[in-house]
């Protein structure tokens, strides 16, 4: 990727084998889906589409629920709780402001549909009274949160959220800003992820947790069921597929292309998916599903009286317009600047307005220059 006077260009991505490890729990039920997203996740000039506002505000949530953990010795007040979400919020819209790719989401409480409520919900819950000290420098009873730990031969790596020592007993317990259950049923990566903690902890510590647990967004505990052997065994493969694509990656760094898998389950949400070639050629067939978005050249670019932009470009089965309107033009003027007849353009997450397609809190533009 490279950038200049806030425009984007889409370049080729470069890789190199040591900086595939170490692999994440949170991470691998989705990348080992599909390996050549885990690879350009890795790779250096890439680029990637900004996190949805819901996601932004839940890494804030997860990060006050931390924060009011580390606190729980003196105890969080309500003001101190919404203050100190207030400032995560600052922090991040800053980072996101510094972005040409997610500048347009600022302010969070306008492109997140969900703020208020969400906000509301997590400062309550990170309220809390003063609790005793726990002093002690042994297992006998600790909690910890966000513990880092890592396996002993360096290929596994994970933050957990909390961990509850009792003995020799040890409980780990993930939480999620939103729901954690799909049709019913625990979503599958969020087990996974914890019992790649489970291993993990079994490769550290020398023993099995006692339980798993999930905590939603609305702070319902969930159970997970799980057996030792099932634990190690995923351990294992998650070990031995990343040692295949080291593999991959050392002896044909040339087509790692090949690897990918392009459907609508894996692409999706896929914040890396403009700089995959195999993408653009199932999107291009006409598969259903996919999100909206296009690749093509552009063909005439108008600058209309009212301080709008209309881009008519090809390649379809027919001539397409695309409209940013001036209340959204400011966020897009750098790239639109840049543009030329000819440049190849890629328009992610575009909406449909009437016969013309527009941008949304979502849309990205780039300039393909591969």
């Amino acid at each position: 990727m490279s950038s200049r006077s806030g425009t984007v260009f889409v370049s080729e991505p470069k890789v190199s084998v040591d900086s595939l490890v170490p692999i994440y729990p949170s991470q691998y039920y989705y990348d080992h889906k599909c390996a050549y997203k885990f690879i350009l996740s890795r790779s250096d000039n890439v680029v990637a589409l900004p996190a949805t506002p819901r996601m932004e505000l839940g890494t804030i949530i997860h990060l006050l629920h931390h924060w009011s953990f580390l606190n729980r010795g003196v105890g969080v007040t309500l003001p101190q709780a919404e203050q100190k979400f207030d400032e995560l919020v600052a922090d991040t819209e800053r980072r996101l402001s510094a972005s040409p790719l997610s500048a347009h989401l600022v302010p969070l409480s306008s492109s997140c549909d969900v703020f208020v409520t969400r906000r509301h919900s997590a400062v309550r819950h990170a309220v809390r009274e003063p609790s005793a000290k726990v002093t002690g420098g042994d297992r006998v009873t600790r909690q910890l949160s966000e513990e880092g730990i890592e396996s002993l031969d360096g290929l596994i790596k994970g933050s957990m959220d909390a961990v509850y020592y009792s003995g020799d007993s040890i409980d780990i317990i993930d939480r999620k800003s939103g729901d954690v259950t799909r049709d019913g049923a625990l979503r599958e990566s969020y087990v996974t992820q914890l019992k790649l903690y489970a291993g993990l902890v079994y490769d550290v510590e020398g023993i099995m947790p006692r339980s798993l647990a999930l905590i939603d967004g609305s702070f319902h505990k969930y159970e997970v069921d799980f057996t030792p052997d099932e634990v190690m065994a995923l351990y294992s493969a998650a070990k031995d597929w990343l040692s295949a694509i080291r593999e991959e990656v050392s002896s044909r760094p040339g087509n790692l292309a090949s690897l990918a898998d392009p459907r609508p389950s894996n692409c999706k949400n896929c914040q890396l998916r403009p700089n995959c070639r195999p993408y653009w050629e199932a999107t291009r067939q006409g598969a259903q599903g996919y999100p909206m978005d296009f690749s093509s050249t552009v063909e005439t670019i108008e600058a209309l009286p009212n301080n709008s932009y209309i881009i008519r470009f090809g390649g379809y089965d027919r001539s397409l317009s695309f409209r940013v309107k001036q209340a959204q033009l400011s966020a897009y003027k750098p790239t639109l600047d840049q543009l030329k007849n000819g440049d190849r353009i890629l328009i992610m997450n575009a909406v449909m307005g009437g016969r013309q397609l527009e941008v949304d809190t979502q849309t990205v533009i780039l300039i393909d220059r591969r």
